[in-house]
């Protein structure tokens, strides 16, 4: 099996109750009962009416995972992490935003954290078992092998770019 970048990537997760993918034109959606629904944007959000790879990608967040919860989807988005940044992690932390959308994809809102951050911090254990009841992992588990391997993450760091994501 081939390695294939997050910035190439169709398939962004399949490990959840939905998938998250992208098509050809860098939009972001999920299968439900058989049927595309593509993620929009809040009325009146800059850069179209779909969220995209590239529009989302000239922010700090990922997208990460895809989660169908009672009569909504859970759009959940992770904290970016270069290679230079990577040092500091722990396995066990990480940030989250979920946003909830409708089962039509129709942006609802931002959930807000337990812990009162702006954002899910799983070193606060009640955001670590909201991510953990939505069943979305703090790293995959190519991303745990790289973040443990620092000799690996040395050879990157020296031979691409220090700001390189670790999904890249």
């Amino acid at each position: 099996m081939k390695y294939i970048p997050y910035s190439e990537r169709k398939v962004l997760d399949k490990e959840g109750n939905l998938p998250l993918l992208s098509d050809n034109s860098q939009q972001i959606y999920t299968i439900l009962e058989g049927e595309k629904i593509f993620f929009n944007l809040p009325e009146g959000a800059p850069g179209g009416k779909t969220f995209t790879k590239s529009w989302w990608g000239s922010h700090s967040w990922d997208l990460h995972a895809a989660e169908k919860e009672d009569s909504y989807i859970k759009l959940v988005t992770r904290a970016r992490n270069n290679i230079d940044a990577i040092w500091d992690l722990e396995l066990t932390g990480q940030h989250f935003e979920i946003l909830t959308f409708d089962l039509n994809g129709n942006f609802i809102s931002k959930e807000q954290a337990g812990s009162g951050w702006r954002n899910h911090n799983t070193t606060y254990q009640i955001d670590a078992k909201r991510i953990e009841k939505l069943q979305v992992k703090n790293w995959s588990s190519l991303e745990e092998w790289a973040i443990l391997n620092r000799e690996l993450l040395n050879e990157t760091a020296e031979t691409k770019n220090k700001f390189t994501r670790i999904e890249e």
